[in-house]
């Protein structure tokens, strides 16, 4: 297995235990950074 395996292939953690692959719970815009502060909810 490679360091540069693809994401979905890589299950396991440099120790050789199994990988904790979280998915995300909810996902926002893009938007710059120093607009963060005016963004709308």
């Amino acid at each position: 297995m490679s360091l540069f395996s693809k994401p979905e292939q890589l299950l396991f953690s440099d120790l050789g235990e199994e990988a904790f692959i979280p998915s995300p719970v909810k996902e926002y815009p893009l938007i710059h950074f120093l607009r963060v502060a005016n963004a709308e909810q």
